[in-house]
């Protein structure tokens, strides 16, 4: 019988200023940067972006030059994905820690 895999742990939040700053700040300084993403639009394709400079990305962010920014690292051993996005209520965050590698022999 073939079981299903669990789903992934997923949060979700809205984000002030101080709060994405705080955010982009941790990420910089305790992680290790896998993958960033740019998002132009709600229907446009990500972009590949450079990891280098999380706080150009982070502006554009809150001034409006992006809509939304994926970032994929690593943090004590463990793999996240946190997508940004504008709203009108602020900055929001859809956090997802995707599963590992199937169990050997599955």
């Amino acid at each position: 019988m073939n079981e299903q895999p669990p789903l992934p742990q997923t949060w979700q939040s809205i984000l002030d200023e101080p709060t994405l700053r705080a955010l982009f700040a941790d990420i910089a300084g305790c992680t290790e940067v896998l993958d960033v993403r740019t998002k132009g639009g709600e229907t446009s394709m990500s972009d590949a972006a450079g990891a280098g400079d999380l706080e150009t990305l982070r502006d554009g962010l809150l001034d409006g030059r992006l809509w939304g920014v994926l970032i994929r690292y690593r943090h004590e051993d463990e793999e996240w994905w946190d997508t940004l996005t504008r709203t009108p209520e602020g900055i929001q965050l859809f956090r997802i820690q995707p599963p590992g590698p199937p169990p050997a022999g599955a």
